[in-house]
């Protein structure tokens, strides 16, 4: 079972570390210590799933809850709430191992993986924060194999700039897999960066089986306070050609294929935030 708690560990060190600073107030309160954001980002490399462990980090440093755009659910819940449907999920697809409902364009089941989007805080100045997307394969689904997916996160950033991508994967034990994750396109231009995923299964275990894809957004210089706004998007191909282009902006991640194969692409609805 893949599902991960909060450890004893970081919940004394989050204990030690307190609650939110005391210049969390006003337009700008979403905003943690050096060692507060530090911890936040060490638990959601080693928890990739634990959305409930990661809002209580949140809640307990900044006073507010994650607030969580999960593909299928109208507007946003909080990571409780979130970690609560993704397990239900998973329970469901565990029990009917030999269901699932095909896409009417696709030979990929509607229900072989979940998506989903929040914030995190990060610590300034200048001011910056976080897009944080989830992608999670229910554990019987096994098929990876070229094509590479794509995960993109897409962010109306107005004068602010993306600073930094980084994408991880991990099996369904929870094990961090190499080499299977690289930056297609950084977005610096469109908004809107690409990570590939090399989806590959050795001994019947799906190397990206979920994984995380965040973009780092920082205050520009010279800009004011100002909202932002972040979806995540997640298609995954199942034995089709090669790759012949990949693009994305805001609304849209599109891929075209020598062949199309078994595709399912899974997005989330908008997340806004003032930076």
């Amino acid at each position: 079972m893949k599902r991960r708690w909060l450890t004893i560990a970081m919940l004394i060190s989050a204990l030690l570390l307190g609650g939110p600073p005391a210049h969390a107030a006003g337009a700008r309160g979403f905003t943690v210590t050096k060692a507060q954001s530090e911890l936040i980002s060490a638990f959601a490399r080693q928890h990739p799933l634990d959305l409930a462990g990661l809002d209580g980090l949140v809640h307990q440093f900044t006073g507010e809850h994650m607030q969580v755009s999960i593909n299928g659910v109208a507007g946003t819940i909080d990571g409780v709430q979130a970690q609560r449907l993704m397990d239900t999920r998973w329970q469901e697809r565990r029990s009917h191992r030999s269901a699932g409902t095909i896409s009417p364009l696709s030979t990929v089941p509607l229900d072989a993986y979940t998506v989903a989007i929040s914030w995190l805080p990060l610590y300034g100045p200048p001011p910056q924060v976080k897009a944080h997307g989830v992608w999670d394969f229910r554990d019987n689904y096994v098929n990876g194999s070229a094509p590479d997916d794509f995960a993109n996160v897409e962010i109306l950033r107005g004068c602010s700039q993306i600073i930094s991508t980084t994408t991880l994967t991990f099996d369904y034990t929870g094990r961090q897999t190499s080499n299977a994750a690289y930056l297609q396109d950084g977005g610096l231009i469109s908004g809107a960066p690409i990570s590939g995923v090399r989806d590959r299964v050795s001994g019947f275990v799906m190397s990206t089986d979920h994984g995380t894809m965040d973009v780092v957004v920082q205050n520009g210089a010279g800009c004011g306070t100002h909202s932002i706004v972040a979806a995540f998007k997640y298609e995954h191909n199942q034995d089709g050609g090669s790759v012949l282009g990949v693009s994305a902006g805001w609304g849209s991640l599109s891929v075209s294929y020598s062949s199309v194969g078994g595709r399912l692409q899974k997005g989330t609805n908008p997340i806004y935030r003032t930076l």
